[in-house]
Order: structure tokens, then sequence, then C-alpha cells
């Protein structure tokens, strides 16, 4: 169903914190759009959306906007949505987070603030109860802990805060690296997980009122989203390098699986416990569902060494190891995904999948790793679905299998089993592919799938007077 763009009479006083009232003037249409789209709105927010609270159990959703305001949606006769009340604040409003129990609603802003509301039991109203100073500068995302009396928050400041829920003071802060982007809690056992900006994973333990931080490193690029499996013992995160990492926490060493897929940022994830199988979307426009009962081995770590490890060429930034051969080359650094050797183009000269390390498309093997790869190994462990949207923030509802997305401008419920439905594509299955650049051309003509090299494939530019001394 497609929305309209109405915007209702509304009558707004220069007071913050006040409550308005919708007149319903208008009424927000919705027409059919696309396939698993099931409805839509937009409208009344001036300018774009930053959170959505969905609320099934009530008929209910809340949105938060940049241009400082929080509206209450509820569904009425027809199911059509119509704006219950308004609540305007100082500053734009950065994220939300609401407790179904209780029905608290709070709200991050981009001040620092985190406001407290009670919202009325028939969705109507609510009230202004606290406000927590807890961060210096945006808030990106709030926890709240209703049984430990604690709310958690991260924000850009670089700072995990723990706060009092009842009497609305901070407890004790960490600090991050980058800034704190997500954060998800196994309650139970009093561990928090904060993912930055930096691309680490802070592992924070709470005990009584102390912090003990320990990091996990996998990711190349901003962690965007994490998702704590209580069952499995599982962590998933996805960042900004379009992966997303399995870390067994079960395990002392804290096992981890990084799975490639996606060709851009990954936004949210989701874990099917009766399948056993993970749902990552991304700003690709893709939905993977990754087998996670499939055995699967870790990618090794790479090696950096200054000469090619198979034919013992020297890379283009290694002068002195050139002036020794007396010979001059321009072979860039790259990897191989199996045994992660530093090799030369010439030794890694084609392509190919290996899922069981997570690479479902085709990566660049060594000549001597190519071989050893069977057809059986390159078959893929993943399955990908098309899905148009653009993702701002992403609420998934299990009691209906719904996802209730921000696209920024509007908010779209779709039918997760109606786009699981649809025809499937499955990554790069197959032989290996050669990396002759007539070879990669003809690729992109049909309509292949190669990841291009990227920078950080290759070693960073030094200046001479680097590459001389690090070489002695």
């Amino acid at each position: 169903l497609k929305a309209g763009s109405v915007k209702p009479s509304l009558q707004r006083t220069a007071a913050n914190n006040t409550t308005h009232s919708f007149t319903h003037s208008h009424t927000p249409h919705m027409a059919a759009a696309s396939k698993g789209l099931l409805s839509s709105f937009e409208g009344h927010h001036l300018l774009p959306i930053t959170d959505v609270v969905a609320v099934p159990q009530h008929d209910a959703v809340l949105t938060s906007s940049e241009d400082k305001s929080i509206i209450c949606w509820l569904k009425r006769d027809g199911g059509k949505y119509w704006p219950s009340f308004t609540h305007a604040h100082a500053s734009p409003v950065t994220c939300l987070s609401f407790d179904l129990t209780t029905q608290i609603l709070f709200a991050g802003l981009e001040s620092g603030e985190i406001k407290r509301y009670d919202v009325a039991a028939d969705f109507n109203s609510m009230t202004e109860v606290k406000t927590f100073p807890a961060h210096n500068a945006r808030v990106n995302s709030i926890l709240i802990d209703t049984a430990g009396d604690r709310v958690f928050s991260v924000g850009r400041d670089r700072r995990l805060v723990m706060s009092s829920l009842s009497q609305a003071r901070q407890l004790f802060a960490v600090n991050c690296g980058g800034a704190a982007i997500c954060v998800q809690a196994d309650l139970p056992n009093n561990v928090v997980f904060v993912g930055d900006s930096d691309g680490n994973i802070h592992r924070v333990e709470v005990v009584g009122e102390k912090m003990t931080s320990t990091i996990l490193k996998g990711h190349r690029g901003a962690v965007t989203c994490l998702l704590w499996c209580a069952a499995k013992k599982f962590l998933f995160s996805g960042g900004t390098d379009s992966s997303v990492i399995l870390w067994d926490m079960s395990s002392a060493e804290k096992v981890h699986y990084t799975l490639h897929g996606h060709k851009a940022r990954v936004k949210s994830l989701i874990f099917h416990e009766g399948k056993g199988t993970l749902l990552s979307i991304g700003e690709d426009n893709k939905i993977f569902e990754w087998n996670l009962t499939a055995s699967r081995k870790q990618a090794p770590e790479w090696t950096d060494e200054p000469l090619c490890e198979l034919c013992g060429s020297p890379f283009f930034w290694n002068l002195k190891a050139m002036w020794q051969k007396k010979e001059f080359a321009l072979n860039r650094q790259h990897h191989c995904r199996r045994c992660g050797k530093s090799v030369c183009d010439t030794c890694s000269p084609q392509s190919s999948a290996l899922p069981i390390m997570g690479f479902e498309w085709p990566e660049r093997m060594c000549k001597v790793c190519l071989p050893d790869i069977t057809e059986e190994q390159r078959q893929p462990l993943a399955t990908m679905y098309p899905f148009v949207c653009a993702i701002h923030t992403l609420q998934f509802l299990p009691e209906t299998r719904t996802l209730a997305i921000n696209t920024r401008h509007s908010i779209q419920f779709w039918s997760l089993d109606t786009l699981l439905g649809q025809t499937v594509e499955q990554p790069g299955a197959g032989a290996a592919i050669s990396r002759s650049a007539d070879s990669r051309q003809s690729d992109r003509r049909v309509g292949r799938t190669i990841r291009p090299q990227k920078h950080e494939d290759a070693k960073p530019e030094q200046s001479l007077v680097q590459s001389i001394l690090e070489g002695e």
C-alpha cells in the first residue's frame, strides 16, 4: 500500500514538551505498491524520521523525527493509521526504546539527554517522568532492563552509560574507542555488547557497580547492528564492511565466523531459531538467509610479508628487496582467502567461492589452494532474496513475522514470509573464475557478481624512507 502525503491541521505552541492533539481533517490513503508490502503511511513529520517502534498488541506505532517530535499512530477502522498525539522537544529525537510490560518509553536526543515517558494504556497520551543527563552528544541507542532497574545507552560521545531506571542518575560509564553505535545485552549474565565506529565490539561485564571491558576485533568498518541469541550464546554483528560475523560466546576463545555476501553495509539482523538460520538485510537491497547448522571453518588471518610467499617476487613498495634482486616489479600485495598468504597477481589468477569459510561470492585464491577446492565445497550455504526498500531503521515483529521499516520519510510494514517466498538467487556457485581483465569485463556484462579488488587488499602506500627503514 502506498501512502499519501497529508498534513492535518496542527497548532503547535512555542513551549517545549507540550502534548498536542491532531484534527483528522484528512486521512492518509494507502495503495498496493509491491509484493510483500502490507501497509505504509507518511506525512505529519516535517523532517526525516529517525526511529520507529511498532506495538502490534495495541495497533500502535511510535515515530521520532529530526523535527524534534514524537508521534503516536493508532490503527483505526479500515486498517488506516491515524496520528493520536505528538510531543515536541527542544532537540531532535534520535532513537526510541519501549518496554511493553510497563509501557515506559525512552527517547534519546541529539543533545545527549534521555527522556522517560509513561504512555497511557490507550496510547492517546504520554507523560514525561524524568530526564536523564546521560551523554554529551547524540544518543544512538537505548536498552531498557526493567527487571534490573537500569537503562543502558550509547552515544556519539564514545560512551556506554548505565543509569538507574528509578532514580534517573548515572551509575557508571565505559569509554569506547570510537562513537558507540549499537548495544545489545545478555541481561541474566550481566554482560553488555557495544559496537563502535572503529569496528570493535566491546564486551562489558557488569559486576555490582563496576564494569570490566574486553574487545572483540573482526570488522574492518563501523559496527552498524548487533543481535544477541541467548539460546545459542551467539552474538551476531553487521558492519559497513558489508560482512556479518557470528561470535560463539560460549567458547573461551570467542570463536567467530565471518560471512561475506552483501555488497553494501548491513542494516539489520534477525535470527530464526526454528530453522537455525540468520537473516541479514543490507543497503544492497538483498536479504541473505545464512544456514548456521552447516559446518564452517574460520577464515585465516592475513599475513603481511614483503615478498610473494609463492614465487618470492617483491611487492611494489619493497624497494630494498628490488634493489637486492636487481629487478623492478609493480606487484601489488594480495591475499589468498583460503590460506591467508601474501601473494602477487600472477600467483593468484583465479577466484572461487568458498562458503565453508563464509565466502559466498568468488574471491581471490592462490594457485596452490585452488586445486584443493572441490565442487561440493563451492556449493552455497546462503540464499539471497531481493528486497527493494530504502532502510534506515528496522524492527522485527515476531508475533506477526512482520518487518516495520523506517525509510526516513515513511513507515512501511512488510510480510517476511512473503519476501522469503520470492524467487531466490543463489550466490556464486560453480567453477573457478579467471581474474584476467577480459574475464572480469565479461562477467560484468552477463550480470555475474564479482567483488572488485578493494583498497584494503593492498599494502598502504608508504614513502621511500619508510619502505627502506621497514626493510632493514
